[in-house]
């Protein structure tokens, strides 16, 4: 630690905070994810989840980051540029981060179903990180799913979210 007025070969030096990184946090859910990357230097600029309580927990949880309540499945083309674009900062985001509902690809889902809209939300993110991507020429993106998403039984969509995932850059 140095001491006011101490004399080293750093003097006139000043010690500086590690710069913060912007991330969009999309399926956001109460900011677990987030609150990992914030404490590994990541700052959320924007944060989407569709369940309005978790909106809210999130709210509570991070009040300085800007929540909304959005279903991202039905998220137009843009719109989550447009919502970067609203903010009162000019600080680009260098990665993008999120964890669609997992449900539709649990091993513990007994009750699977073909038609679960839950299915394609993978689908929604690569399509919003390849957006993204266009606009700020992300450095990363983090994917959170669970295991499940990897088993034979699911073998075909893993793949094509990969390739998805590829494209998007």
């Amino acid at each position: 630690m140095l001491e006011s007025g101490s004399k080293n070969s750093h003097q006139g030096a000043q010690l500086r905070e590690p710069p913060v990184l912007p991330v969009v946090s999309l399926f956001s859910g109460s900011g677990g994810l987030d609150e990992g990357f914030v404490k590994a230097g990541f700052s959320p600029v924007l944060a989407m989840d569709i369940d309005r309580a978790a909106c809210r927990t999130f709210q509570w949880n991070h009040p300085s980051i800007r929540i909304l309540k959005k279903d991202l499945s039905q998220a137009l083309n843009g719109y989550v540029v447009e919502r970067l674009s609203e903010l009162p900062s000019d600080a680009r985001p260098v990665g993008m981060i999120g964890g669609p509902p997992c449900q539709a690809f649990s091993l513990s889902n007994v009750h699977k179903r073909s038609d679960d809209p839950r299915l394609k939300l993978p689908r929604n993110y690569a399509h919003i990180l390849s957006e993204l991507n266009k606009h700020y020429n992300l450095e990363f993106f983090v994917f959170e799913n669970v295991l499940g998403l990897k088993h034979k039984a699911h073998s075909q969509l893993f793949g094509y979210f990969k390739e998805l995932f590829s494209s998007a850059g």
